[in-house]
């Protein structure tokens, strides 16, 4: 049936390979509901290895990947990063505080995102 309604329209589907994720999501959930600093030995898609500190801000879902948005310290600036290559995540009993500049909201508009999804973000 579905394939008499669609008949020979093409479909593109971006296809995003995750690896298992190996950090523990719930515990990923608690640092950034509870604004605790985190450390992640992070690997990109060259292979480069980093270790990183972090604000963590939120999570995105993005095709099939969970990805982390965070305010990273070494860079003083936001950045994303794919949680199926985070190797390992240390969280901190350091808190912070939301900073002017450096919310989950105004990564969000610094992407473009804007409308109904930033109801109620980072306030």
């Amino acid at each position: 049936k579905l394939r008499g309604l669609i008949g020979g329209v093409p479909i593109a589907v971006a296809e995003i390979a995750q690896e298992p994720i190996a950090i523990s999501m719930p515990n990923l959930r608690r640092a950034i509901r509870d604004r605790s600093f985190i450390e992640i030995d992070y690997t990109d898609a060259k292979g480069d290895e980093t270790k990183r500190r972090v604000r963590p801000l939120g999570m995105l879902f993005f095709g099939s990947t969970w990805l982390l948005a965070c305010w990273c310290e070494l860079r003083v600036a936001f950045r994303v990063f794919r949680a199926d290559r985070i190797r390992n995540m240390d969280i901190s009993t350091e808190r912070f505080r939301p900073v002017a500049g450096q919310t989950l909201r105004d990564y969000l508009i610094s992407e473009g995102i804007e409308g109904e999804i930033l109801n109620g973000i980072g306030r």
